[in-house]
């Protein structure tokens, strides 16, 4: 999975909300809104005022009231209603059951009130979905508010121009307002991305790192991800590289380990993470026992060059424990000792990694000096 800024594309909203409280109050305010509908649902399968006169009309828009109130449960117990799967098919019958309610009341005008529930649904449209799900969303409402205009105007039961204007307000309310939204919403979704990244090598930042290590913990992760390590990494005589070579021959060489890491990040379900001006940090997360020994082998400490002069660098490797309540201060903890043991590899001569159990490794070189 790449972790480089370029390549950002409007982000999922539960990416970036994974494993923290704003998805719990999100699911919540979502399972509001499906105990509403079913209430309403349930009065106008009850109540032959408003609702529909026939049987199996009734019978449907109660089945819709039903599901809407299990709907509900769901939203507010688990955040696997915010996978993408649960909730295309939350959208979907959120679609069918509000339109069903709203077609199957006689009276038009009651109808058209109705409509406004277009503007709740559309709500969820814009925070959750992509954008064809919310441009097909549109579609279905701007369709049934115009079936329902049509026919208000066939009944008589308002003025043309009452008509009329209920229409416009229903679409603006329904239809326009959500679009907009939905493209304010997605360039704050990229601005929130890339807040996480560090913009000069395109990889995380120590946020973004934090930000990952609550996605991966979250109980709606699939599959799920018992075993962490963190891996600190600096360059080797990186000072004497500005020194003698210049700040802009070192920027590249912090280039050239970024895209090193994130390549080896890629290929080992991992994220890579810039926290200092030359420190690297990765977080390796997996599903069986990490083997520290094994990681140091693989890890790579040597830059292939292509950019600006080789460059070796030092690591530290060590197992995230997740016992505190607090992942953050775990990350953080576990930053910190890995750190030292980078300072132990430096020490030894650099060029290694040093894990928990104080074994100096031999790291890979670079992704291009194996092929």
């Amino acid at each position: 999975m790449t972790t480089r800024a370029a390549e950002l594309k409007t982000p999922d909203l539960h990416d970036l909300i994974a494993g923290t409280g704003t998805a719990t109050t999100l699911r919540f305010s979502i399972g509001f809104g499906c105990l509403n509908f079913a209430l309403i649902a349930l009065w106008v399968a009850l109540d032959t005022a408003v609702g529909p006169t026939s049987q199996p009309a009734r019978i449907a828009v109660g089945a819709a009231a039903a599901a809407a109130a299990v709907a509900a449960v769901l939203w507010a117990s688990t955040d696997k209603m915010l996978n993408a799967l649960p909730r295309n098919a939350f959208g979907v019958f959120g679609e069918f059951g509000t339109g069903l309610a709203i077609l199957s009341v006689p009276d038009a005008r009651d109808a058209l009130v109705g409509c406004s529930l277009f503007a709740v649904l559309g709500a969820q449209f814009t925070l959750l979905m992509g954008t064809r799900w919310l441009t097909l969303h549109l579609g279905v409402a701007g369709a049934v508010i115009v079936a329902t205009a049509v026919r208000s105007a066939q009944q008589g039961s308002m003025s043309i121009s009452s008509t009329l204007v209920a229409t416009y307000i229903l679409f603006v309310a329904a239809v326009l307002t959500p679009w907009a939204a939905r493209m304010t919403w997605s360039r704050l979704l990229v601005y929130a991305a890339r807040s996480l990244s560090d913009p000069p090598t395109g990889l995380l930042n120590r946020s973004g790192l934090e930000h990952q290590l609550h996605r991966l913990t979250d109980p709606a992760m699939r599959p799920r991800l018992d075993h962490f390590a963190v891996v600190v990494l600096d360059i080797d005589n990186f000072k004497s590289i500005n020194d003698s070579r210049g700040h802009d021959v070192g920027d590249l060489v912090i280039r050239e380990v970024a895209e090193m890491l994130n390549d080896f990040a890629c290929a080992h379900n991992a994220h890579a993470a810039r926290i200092g001006g030359e420190e690297f940090a990765m977080l390796i997360a997996k599903d069986m026992q990490i083997h520290l020994h094994e990681l140091g082998a693989g890890c790579p400490l040597s830059t292939p060059g292509r950019h600006g002069p080789r460059a070796t660098l030092s690591a530290g490797i060590v197992r995230l424990p997740l016992a505190s309540a607090d992942r953050n201060t775990s990350l953080a903890t576990a930053l910190r000792s890995a750190d030292q043991l980078m300072y132990r590899a430096k020490r030894s001569g650099g060029a290694v990694a040093v894990t928990e159990d104080d074994r100096p490794v031999a790291g890979a070189a670079g992704l291009e000096d194996r092929e």
